[in-house]
């Protein structure tokens, strides 16, 4: 017992060599991989958001509806960047920054329940009742990943091995694709907020119509990070930028020179958080005047070619947001005697509940799950392999039902999906 608290004190010395040895190495980082991480964080807050917006809070209402009604969604969006970062982050390779964050289901529902206290007249949901609801979330919580790149290292970048549609697309045509995409998502970042009055009344449009002014920020924006990169089966580009409200109008007040009043640039920031949301860009292979436009290459069967690439459905590059959740659901069937067979009953109903969830999930493009397994049979047999692994968590023998809770890590969805037929 003599030895207790020579460990304790050798492990608060140990947490505090790492906890050193991790601020030297974020101090001798270089300004680009702060920067690339700053952006898989922000990343990896927009993922938790999609996630946790797609829970339902009460009948016909979403996390993403009530916050869509209250105006709550940047106020939320504060609280998931506050999210733990969890083994700080992680090089893929010289430019490629990952980030995995997690956030207490406790904190993301005190989040919800100041939104409801706050707006009571646009709540869909009263406070007293959403507080009822999100007492369960005390034992959850919420985990994402985030990713980010250097802007000019996207050109690199290449479709899945299994995209049968870009076989016949040069590595010129695809980077020149892959370029065209960022600065689509450049002019489109610029055109959310032109209209944004800053300080003094200039709108910033009028402002960015002197050359210098626009080619600065133009230039910030073409050297942001980048979050996502999808390469879609019609032979299009979509490239998002990381561009936070708050450092693209520091960039624009840095470009014009111009100085305020703090309390009047907070105002403009607003606007700006409203305005922008990750700019995303898109360009048409061979989108050029005078380029001939590659025939994309097609897949007899329909499905996934020989080697166990998909043909009718090309999934993006980049694992969707939705890859670190998890989908819970509950399943009810009558008693009738047997309790193996009301159990099954049971769990069967849950399946279903879990499929419709499944078939909701985005694939990028409007395209849903659901649409993609009409589309592509392969994407059907993978869900329904992904269904097989779903888990019972709870079992409820009650007087006249049965009830099963089951659960879906997503994680395991995507694996089905992206791995070769089988």
């Amino acid at each position: 017992m003599r030895l207790r608290p020579v460990l304790i004190l050798v492990l608060v010395l140990l947490a505090d060599l790492l906890a050193s040895g991790a601020a030297v190495a974020w101090a001798q980082s270089t300004p680009a991989q702060r920067e690339k991480v700053a952006a898989a964080n922000e990343a990896a807050a927009g993922a938790l958001c999609a996630s946790i917006g797609r829970i339902t809070l009460a009948k016909d209402v979403t996390v993403d509806q009530f916050l869509a009604r209250t105006g709550g969604t940047e106020q939320f969006m504060n609280t998931l960047r506050e999210a733990e970062l969890l083994g700080g982050p992680r090089w893929l390779d010289d430019q490629t920054c990952q980030v995995r964050v997690e956030i207490t289901g406790r904190r993301v529902a005190y989040a919800l329940l100041q939104i409801a206290a706050s707006n009571p007249k646009k709540s869909p949901v009263p406070a007293e009742a959403l507080a009822v609801r999100l007492g369960e979330w005390e034992r959850r919580t919420f985990s994402a990943t985030g990713s980010s790149t250097g802007a000019a290292e996207i050109e690199d970048l290449r479709p899945r091995e299994e995209a049968a549609a870009w076989r016949g697309v040069t590595d010129e045509q695809r980077r020149q694709a892959v370029a065209a995409a960022r600065q689509d998502a450049v002019r489109k970042a610029i055109q959310s907020v032109e209209t944004v009055k800053l300080p003094g009344g200039t709108a910033v449009g009028e402002v960015l119509a002197a050359p210098a002014v626009r080619e600065r920020v133009e230039a910030w924006l073409a050297t942001r990070p980048v979050t996502g990169v999808a390469f879609r089966d019609d032979l299009k580009v979509n490239v998002q930028l990381s561009a936070p409200p708050a450092q693209f109008l520091d960039a624009i007040r840095k470009a014009v020179g111009a100085d305020a009043d703090e309390q009047a640039w907070q105002a403009v920031l607003r606007e700006f958080e409203q305005r922008l949301n990750g700019p995303l860009g898109e360009a048409q292979v061979g989108g050029g005047p005078n380029e001939k436009r590659p025939a994309p290459v097609a897949n007899n069967n329909n499905a996934f070619p020989a080697q166990g690439g998909r043909g009718a459905v090309a999934l993006p590059v980049l694992p969707p947001a939705w890859t670190n959740d998890q989908l819970d659901a509950e399943g009810v069937a009558p008693r009738t005697g047997s309790k193996l067979k009301d159990a099954r009953a049971a769990e069967a109903d849950a399946r279903d509940k879990l499929s419709a969830q499944v078939g909701a999930l985005p694939l990028g493009d409007g395209l849903t799950i659901a649409a993609a397994a009409d589309r592509d049979p392969e994407v059907g047999r993978a869900v329904s392999r992904a269904l097989r692994g779903a888990r019972t968590s709870r079992v409820d023998y009650r007087p006249d039902d049965v009830g099963v809770r089951m659960g879906l890590n997503l994680r395991d969805l995507w694996q089905e999906l992206a791995g070769p037929a089988r």
